[in-house]
């Protein structure tokens, strides 16, 4: 089932806590799409997030949780965040993760897939094995898994292969967030 998700609402949250596995494709996402998710999600509670690609949120995320909450350290200190550099560390980063009840969310999932320096053959297999373990994971804890649709060659082969485990797809949309600039003087 296909559904559309605003990254500005509390609707996603539920879906990522009450749902097994979820995928999200997140096509235009900016940088800032991805904090305001990964923020709501850490002010619900502990989560883990492992990230696919080479960003990881850092000051963005800890802003973004300011804006909600005075007691940011305590929300980051929930966050339990690995990054994969390779398929093989994503794999075992699944296989190795103790569930805990916590929402699993991983982003940018199909990145590490995608290095033409590793053979097609065994990128299949082991965004295979990766899709196992999500499966098994699935069974103990909430996963939202992350995609960026890409103009790589292999996208549609791995794409589906991630879709024919999820419980539900979602189409992300990107709005944009209203700035609010102060007044420079009250007014009276």
């Amino acid at each position: 089932m296909n559904s559309t998700l605003d990254t500005f609402t509390s609707k996603p949250i539920p879906l990522i806590q009450s749902k097994r596995l979820i995928l999200i494709v997140s096509d235009g996402w900016r940088r800032d799409d991805y904090i305001r998710l990964l923020a709501a999600v850490a002010l619900r509670g502990p989560a883990s997030i492992i990230a696919g690609s080479d960003w990881v949120p850092g000051y963005g995320l800890a802003h973004e949780i300011r804006r909600h909450s005075v007691n940011v350290k305590r929300t980051l200190e929930g966050l339990q965040l690995s990054r994969a550099f390779t398929c093989y560390q994503l794999l075992d980063l699944l296989a190795t993760f103790f569930p805990n009840k916590n929402p699993l969310l991983i982003l940018d999932c199909l990145h590490t897939f995608y290095d033409p320096d590793i053979p097609l053959d065994i990128r299949v297999r082991t965004l295979k094995q990766s899709a196992d373990q999500l499966q098994r994971l699935a069974r103990s804890v909430p996963i939202a898994v992350i995609v960026q649709p890409s103009l790589e060659p292999d996208y549609e082969r791995f794409y589906s292969m991630i879709t024919a485990i999820s419980d539900e797809v979602l189409q992300a949309i990107s709005v944009p967030q209203e700035t609010l600039q102060p007044n420079l003087f009250r007014s009276r």
